[in-house]
């Protein structure tokens, strides 16, 4: 097998191939296919026989008959045994050489230039007998194997040349020699994925295979151990456990994020935002948010997540990998060609179909034209620009459908490989880096495959150099068809060439619009990509799937489940017939469609048929090719057979029959006394059928009725396998199971099927994306003018320039009419080259009418589209009015030339027209794109609510709580822990969920009335807490547990206190009990798509900051316990403990804290954290003092505290041991999953925190901090509103709340000690002000109005403290009740702040001072009058406020105390106000 091409620097030797039929009797060219029976080896029914013999023997008689007897039919006269054997004097046995084959197959060709068509047919069926005759060798004589590989090669290579064979790509209509087992091992024990070994060995050529079994890989970074023949999981990813990697293990550097307020505002416009990475004075890496736009060149980057580029907690990556990413893509532009004129004519022809573009591509970069570089660290990462938190569940779901316009309008797609990284490609042949390209773990991915199909250019980054997709391999597939035009094998590598290189080009397959083939023929193909390939998350495959078929992958992940696969068929105008012989992967669980799988699986073709969708009545109908398949109706009274004879009752063939699917049971009982129809298909005609021939499919179906017109309606119940028996074998030995004999049918070709599975009811998406039909007519009108501009203005210019310079005429001529004819050339050439822009802004055009039309779909996602108009165009090269005197200047130039017989007067008035009018139409059509749809946030909750009662059910649970608090407690959560807004769609920061069989409820306070009456959808309850006649929600839920019913609940997500005072509610109502149910339904429903937990590090901060070492506050906390005779503390709240050992985290947004738990002993104190949260300075930090133990062992660690406690109690006598003298003291606010671990209310004291109490009285350092940073943040807070008055009052800027919140951020970050925000932003103009924590979203707010109020809230975390500070401000002529309540309120503040009182006060006395003045004119507010306030923690802190409600009763006000004092007045839909 010389012949054929082998790696440079090869894993494994070639095989070789001995030669061992000497001395054998030679062919006898008598006939090939009975050259066996002949020598009595074979008989005619049993064609196998051959090799059913000695290995040696089986050996030498395949060398003799199928090898060499193959050459002699082929070749003829011209063949010479000993041109195929070696006369190597060096080696003892003698080894088949191929060297000669391509000097053979020219004579052949020289000797039949022109064959008919019964010639090219010989020369199949020869090569087809070879093949055939040679497939047991491989199974039944291993020893063989090289052998059988060696006629394998020789088929390939001979079908081939003659241009009867494919060489590349196993397809359905081209024959190719069966796989070789011999290759597969040798892949195998080199450590390939066996799963990819299947899928090769079924996709290429056995050339192919044999080249990619020599192939010497990089250093596998991936783990195939786990890894079987049906799946690869080396590349999954447990997001629970992932970790950003850094470009070396040792790197500690930062993180990095763009501004997800502005990316969020470009995804909610249906803009793609992009990053512009650049790199600070001082060395850091900082990260612009721009918009795309038809302007911006930009690449987007597609890399698999198992090699580290993710991050599943956060929108960041480290500094080290951005900057790594920076200059990759310097380095693309320092590759890539520049060449001015090049680019041109590329943009001349982007838009049309020009047969020469890729080549004259290739061209013109081989002749090495290129210019300056251009920096290009402008891209499009996942991992930096779909938000990732839960509150932008919306936007992310929006930016994953977003996508496909992602990656088709970059200018080029840049993949990242770990293993392609690994690899130099200098001096390796094309062949063997299209090898490595093919392999590589990018291409068996699902997500990578729709970004690469999607592509317009992809380039590789690979260890020494990039490689371009569109260069490099074109020119390989340009060479393999110049070969296959001509069918003349001129070079041996090409059998490779042609192998790698098509299969590799399945990613060019789809396009933006629809394809010519027919969409029976694009859903064939893509489905193959898709379920060939694997993912992490099964629930992508269907948006992945919808994505490339053009359909919105919003639209059909917002389905259940089990109605995706039927939507995305539904949308299909026909299916492949082999859906129903499909065996793998599960399917879903409807009676009468179980051949539906649930998610992409298996190898689709359309060598079976297509269904098509009978509008009628409703089915998929079909028909059957005589030659290839055949129906037989079986009667009613046969019973059901697993294994059978199906006999035909006319010709006495025999089919052996094995159904090999689940039989469905719910059907036979339905249809029992129907009639069984079994469809079979052959994929050889009948005259190639041979005795014994497996592996031909069908399906078993019921039938459900007949027509006179000839159709049978069928009922789909189960596939199946079979083989046939040729009428001249009488042996009954074929079989090894035992099975009856049944008669059956056989049903014409003329007969109707029509499979009855209830198509019509399917949901049919409503969308596509725009087709080709309409685009072809703006290319039309558009790129005909474009040709025509450039020849009008370029020619004249050329000709005056030349006058110019070689006329005689002096002056004007010589010197300023040159210089101005090529200053306006050039500008021409940049208004020519923006024409693409028109047709990407038209694209715009179709993509917001897709929007539109998306959300409108009111049946499946229950959301109102609301419209608002932009400021124009995000890009301007020259303002409005400088466009408009160019073009009154052309019009007057032109005008002027003719009466002045001034030539080059019209010539440049005719420039300056015509170069402003690609300007004009961008800005006319880009203004009507500028109008977007915004969603509102109502989540449909249908099937969430499904699933969790489903759940309930199985817990035997008839009410289920969710709460809105974590397992600590917090006020604040993290993504991870938003169930109660994951569940009901309400975001706000409190109330409680209640959910029964067949109601749900939401309690929240009046801060949140307005919101939550806007996100909650139908399928819930709200319940305003505090208002007159509406239940607690503890009320409400003991009334659904009356009739000895049972309530659940997470016990870690609820106090002890909480959840006594629950059960007492529920036992007077008649309800039977509170169960904690450990494992959390909730988060089952979430399943894979909840967040994971955030894993970031903990640093210390400084004694200046603290002003208290933390071994001085655990001695604090051990005389409490002291003096409460107490074993211990657990802490739970999560600022407690940062408070407690002076450290701080940033695992809830916003509050620097981080999840852990704490005890402290008398003896010792422990810390219950992740290990990978705790550094090394954090670790010296602590020292001796506190032990470090993993997070999740507070729970066994407590179970064990309680019982050695238990046991030193008892250790005296009986009375002593009656009670234990010593409990474990909890806080209020502890879990009652905690206090159970610790042996329940008998051995726990519940008390108020010592540590929140001693944390609410701020030390010395503290305070000082607290009025330093206040005076910083206050003097942000003066520049900021002047700059909002000068923008909006004296510019008359139109500035939303968000663009707002953004600036009082950049204002504020560049304070001394600036950490971040304290919370979110509250920046809301009129009637948004009335929504007491009202939160702007991007593209969901408002323009701030200057007539109307304008209420802004706001924090910072300094190192040094926490602000919490509101002002309300009013850029007009406020009404007279606005000016009223102001003043109202400002009394209220003046009153609160002003008051002297003794100790003791409690804020729940003081509350009254703030609303008196309200009061007195029948007014008032929902929230407290203030709260306390932490220091570089919480904003909002225990256990102090200022309120009417009755836990600000229990503590009073102390010295040290940091408190807010914030009333406030709210008309809904009007204005809020509010002082702080």
């Amino acid at each position: 097998m010389d012949h054929l091409p082998f790696p440079v620097d090869p894993a494994m030797p070639p095989v070789v191939i001995p030669y061992i039929c000497e001395g054998a009797e030679p062919y006898d060219n008598r006939g090939f296919p009975t050259f066996a029976i002949r020598q009595g080896w074979m008989s005619v029914a049993h064609e196998s026989s051959w090799c059913r013999c000695p290995a040696d023997v089986a050996a030498v008689r395949a060398q003799t008959w199928l090898y060499f007897g193959l050459l002699h039919e082929f070749f003829g006269d011209d063949y010479d045994r000993t041109m195929f054997i070696s006369n190597d004097t060096v080696i003892v046995q003698p080894l088949i050489t191929t060297q000669n084959l391509p000097h053979l197959l020219e004579r052949w060709f020289e000797r039949t230039p022109l064959r008919s068509k019964s010639s090219d047919m010989k020369i199949r069926t020869l090569l087809l007998d070879a093949e055939r005759y040679s497939q047991p060798l491989d199974v039944l004589v291993p020893s063989a194997r090289a052998i059988s590989l060696s006629i394998k090669v020789l088929v390939c290579s001979l079908g081939a040349a003659a241009g009867i064979v494919n060489s590349g790509i196993r397809t359905d209509e081209t024959f190719n020699a069966s796989p070789s087992r011999l290759l597969d091992e040798r892949m195998l024990e080199k450590n390939w994925c066996p799963y990819w070994v299947r899928v090769y060995s079924a996709s290429y050529s056995v050339p192919t295979m044999n080249y990619l079994s020599s192939l010497t890989r990089a250093t596998m970074v991936e783990d195939h151990g786990a890894c079987t023949t049906n799946q690869c999981v080396a590349h999954n990813v447990d997001m629970n456990h992932y970790q950003t990697k850094h470009v070396t293990d040792s790197c500690q550097c930062h993180f990095v994020g763009p501004s997800i307020s502005k990316i969020s505002a470009s995804i909610q416009e249906g803009i793609v935002p992009l990053v512009r990475c650049t790199e600070a004075s001082d060395g850091r890496i900082l990260l612009d948010v721009i918009e795309a736009d038809p302007g911006v060149e930009y690449t987007a980057i597609s890399h698999v997540w198992s090699g580290g580029l993710g991050n599943p907690n956060s929108n960041s990556l480290p500094e080290c990998q951005l900057r790594r990413l920076t200059q990759r893509m310097q380095n693309i532009a320092r590759v890539e060609s520049e060449w001015f004129w090049f680019r041109l004519i590329e943009r001349a022809f982007m838009y049309m179909n020009v047969p020469f573009k890729s080549r004259l591509k290739s061209y013109l970069l081989s002749c090495g034209i290129r210019t300056t570089s251009r920096s290009r660290a402008v891209f499009w990462l996942d991992t930096l620009c779909v938000p990732i938190s839960v509150e932008h569940a919306t936007l992310r779901r929006k930016s994953i459908d977003q996508m496909a316009f992602t990656y088709a309008g970059a200018d080029r797609v840049l993949v990242l490989d770990p293993e392609l990284q690994n690899i130099n490609i200098r001096n390796l042949p094309n062949e063997q880096i299209c090898a490595y390209l093919a392999c590589c773990a990018w291409r068996s991915r699902c997500w990578p495959y729709q970004e690469g199909r999607l592509a317009r250019d992809r380039v590789y980054l690979l260890a020494d150099d990039i490689y371009h997709h569109s260069i490099g391999l074109r020119q390989i597939v340009g060479v393999n068809r110049d070969i296959k035009k001509c069918r003349i094998l001129r070079k041996d590598k090409d059998l490779v060439h042609s192998a790698v290189a098509s299969f590799w080009e399945d990613m060019d397959s789809v396009k933006m619009v629809a394809r010519q083939r027919g969409y029976s023929s694009e859903f064939t193909e893509t489905w193959n990509g898709v379920s060939l390939r694997s993912t992490t998350k099964s629930e992508d495959l269907h948006g992945i799937l919808a994505v490339l078929l053009g359909l919105s992958s919003r639209e059909v992940l917002s389905l259940p489940l089990e109605e995706r696969t039927k939507a995305v068929f539904q949308a299909q105008d026909s299916l492949p017939l082999a859906l129903l012989y499909l065996r793998s992967g599960p399917k879903i669980r409807d009676v009468k469609n179980q051949w539906i799988p649930q998610y992409p699986s298996g190898n689709l073709t359309l060598r079976y048929g297509t269904m098509r969708q009978s509008v009628d009545d409703g089915v998929l109908a079909f028909s059957l090719s005589e030659s290839l398949s055949c129906g037989f109706l079986v009667n009613s009274a046969i019973p059901f057979y697993q294994h059978f004879c199906l006999i035909d009752e006319t010709s006495s063939e025999k089919v052996w029959v094995k159904l090999t699917g689940d039989h469905n049971r719910e059907l036979e009982a339905l249809y029992h006394s129907s009639s069984v129809c079994y469809v079979l298909y052959n994929h050889l005609a009948r005259n190639q059928l041979v005795s014994g021939s497996r592996d031909f499919v069908g399906a078993r179906f019921y039938v459900s009725r007949y027509e006179e017109v000839g159709t049978v309606h069928l009922v789909y119940d189960c596939p199946l396998n079979y083989y046939y028996q040729h009428p001249l074998d009488t042996s009954e030995d074929l079989l090894d199971f035992e099975y009856s004999e049944v008669q059956g049918q056989r049903l014409g070709s003329a007969t109707r099927f029509a499979l009855d599975c209830g198509i019509a009811s399917w949901y049919k998406p409503r969308y596509r994306r725009p087709k080709a039909s309409r685009l072809e007519v703006w290319r039309n009108i558009y790129t005909a003018p474009a040709i025509i501009f450039v020849m009008i203005v370029w020619c004249p210019c050329i000709v005056i320039w030349s006058l110019g310079v070689f006329g005689k005429a002096a002056g004007f001529y010589s010197t300023a009419l040159p210089a101005l004819c090529t200053a306006f050339v050039r500008a021409s050439i940049g208004r020519y080259l923006e024409l693409p822009l028109l047709i990407e802004t038209y694209k715009r055009l179709e993509r917001k009418e897709w929007s539109a039309s998306l959300d409108a779909r009111k049946d499946i996602i229950n959301r109102k589209p609301s419209y608002r108009q932009d400021n124009g165009p995000s890009y301007q090269y020259r303002p409005q009015w400088v466009a408009g005197v160019i073009t009154l200047t052309g019009c007057l130039l032109l005008v002027l030339g003719f009466p002045l017989h001034q030539y080059s007067a019209r010539i440049l008035g005719a420039i300056l027209i015509i170069e402003t009018i690609p300007r004009v139409l961008v800005e006319i059509l880009w203004r009507r794109t500028k109008t977007v749809t915004v969603d509102m946030e109502t989540v449909n909750t249908t099937e969430r609510l499904n699933k969790l009662r489903d759940l309930m059910k199985e817990n035997k649970i008839d009410v289920y709580i969710v709460p809105s608090e974590d397992s600590h407690q917090s006020e604040y959560i993290a993504p991870c822990d938003a169930r109660r807004e994951y569940i009901s769609g309400f975001s706000g920061s409190a109330g409680t969920a209640v959910v029964t069989s067949d109601k749900a409820a939401l309690a929240t306070d009046g801060r949140y009335f307005n919101q939550a009456s806007k996100q909650l959808d139908a399928n819930w309850l709200l319940l305003k807490q505090g208002l007159e006649d509406v239940p607690t929600w503890q009320e409400w839920t003991a009334e659904q547990s009356e009739g000895n019913k049972t309530v659940g609940v997470d016990p870690s997500v609820i106090t002890a206190s909480d959840a006594r005072k629950l059960l007492e509610k529920i036992k007077k109502k008649g309800g039977s009990s509170l169960v904690g149910i450990e494992s959390n339904l909730v988060d089952q429903v979430w399943g894979n798509e909840r967040p994971s937990r955030p894993n970031e590090k903990v640093k210390v901060l400084e004694l200046e900051f603290s002003g208290k070492k933390f071994q001085e506050k655990i001695e604090d906390v051990r005389k409490v316990l002291d003096k409460k005779n107490s074993a211990g503390f657990i802490v739970s709240m999560l600022d407690e403990i940062a408070w407690l050992f002076n450290l701080r985290g940033n695992d809830i947004p916003y509050n620097p804290v981080f999840f852990s738990y704490a005890t402290v002993t008398p003896d010792i104190a422990t810390l219950y954290i992740d290990s990978s949260k705790v550094s090394a300075d954090v670790k010296s930090h602590l020292g001796d003092h506190v032990q470090i133990r993993p997070y999740d062992a507070i729970f066994e660690d407590s179970r064990a505290l309680s019982k050695s406690v238990e046991s030193e109690s008892s250790g005296g006598d009986h009375e002593s041991s009656a009670e234990p003298k010593k409990k474990f003291m909890i806080s209020t606010k502890a879990s009652w999953a905690l206090s159970l671990h610790l042996g329940g209310e008998a051995k726990v004291d519940e008390v108020r925190s010592p540590i929140g109490d001693a944390k609410a009285i701020k030390n010395k350092t503290e305070l000082e901090g607290m009025r330093a940073c206040h005076v910083r943040d206050g003097a942000a807070l003066i520049e900021y509103f002047a700059w909002l008055e000068e923008e909006i009052k004296v510019k008359g800027t139109k500035i939303d709340e968000v663009q707002a919140a953004d600036k009082l951020e950049q204002i504020r970050s560049k304070n001394k000690n600036f950490v971040g925000l304290s919370f979110d932003t509250i920046s809301s103009t009129g009637p948004n002000a009335a929504v007491i924590h009202y939160k702007p979203e991007p593209g969901n707010c408002s323009v701030i109005d200057p007539k109307a109020v304008y209420l802004c809230d706001s924090g910072a975390q300094y190192l040094d403290g926490t602000t919490d500070t509101t002002r309300t401000l009013h850029f007009g002529e406020p009404s007279a009740m606005e000016r009223k309540a102001y003043t109202l309120v400002l009394k209220g503040v003046i009153a609160l702040d002003k008051v002297v009182f003794p100790k003791g006060t409690t804020g729940f006395a003081l509350d009254t001072l703030a609303r008196q003045f309200l009061w007195e004119e029948g007014l008032d507010y929902r929230h407290g009058t203030g709260h306390g306030v932490g220091s570089y923690l919480n904003v909002h802190e225990g256990p102090i406020g200022i309120g009417t409600h009755i836990q600000y009763s229990e503590v009073a006000l102390s010295a040290g105390n940091v408190i807010s004092d914030e009333p406030g007045y709210y008309e809904d839909g009007k204005f809020g106000i509010r002082i702080e």
